[in-house]
């Protein structure tokens, strides 16, 4: 457990750096800023990812602020993800994979699988996921190829991230979190007119 969570820390490390360095150059407003900015445009794959996360946290866990109810479901969803994921993409894919191509090939294989994966929300997202995948299959070969340690790290990033996000909206006016939702539509509904 010690290791997953210590492997955990450069990911969300990263994700606090560009948060951090947003805030400092003004380049990352508030979620009440963000989508008045976007209101009258048509919103990026970026912002897209970024509704659909912070609507999740929204429509799960509501619009107060409940701290433990969110740990708990963030921790039940993430695990479930976590372990879930890791044994299909590193625990089944890169194993087989390797057992053909090695094990550069199977990480390869299963960074972009897992990439594409999880590209039904935006391409961004998918470049993301698949340099986490990456770092999720690294994990798995250095780590004597099991799962346990990219699944702790998958569940401690993901967790954090979903109890990060409730935060975010929770911390929100009633307006900011409608417009959330609506935002949410509207972007949904011109990328599906684009498909």
């Amino acid at each position: 457990v010690a290791i997953g969570g210590a492997a955990a820390l450069p990911l969300l490390s990263v994700g606090w750096f560009r948060d951090a360095v947003g805030m400092l150059n003004k380049t990352k407003p508030n979620l009440k800023e963000l989508l008045e900015a976007k209101r009258d445009y048509p919103l990026s794959d970026a912002d897209t990812e970024s509704l659909l996360e912070l609507s999740y946290s929204l429509i799960v866990l509501g619009k107060e602020y409940a701290p433990v109810k969110a740990g708990a479901a963030a921790l039940i969803v993430s695990a479930a993800a976590g372990v879930g994921e890791e044994a299909l993409f590193r625990g089944t894919l890169q194993h087989e994979v390797a057992g053909i191509a090695g094990d550069p090939g199977g990480l390869l294989v299963g960074a972009l699988v897992f990439g594409i994966a999880h590209g039904g929300v935006t391409p961004t997202y998918a470049l993301q996921a698949a340099a986490t995948g990456a770092y999720f299959g690294y994990l798995y070969q250095e780590f004597g190829h099991t799962i346990l340690v990219p699944a702790i790290c998958h569940t401690i990033y993901d967790a954090t991230a979903f109890w990060v996000m409730h935060y975010q909206v929770s911390k929100s006016d009633e307006e900011t979190q409608t417009d959330l939702l609506f935002q949410l539509k509207k972007a949904l509904a011109e990328r599906n007119r684009g498909s």
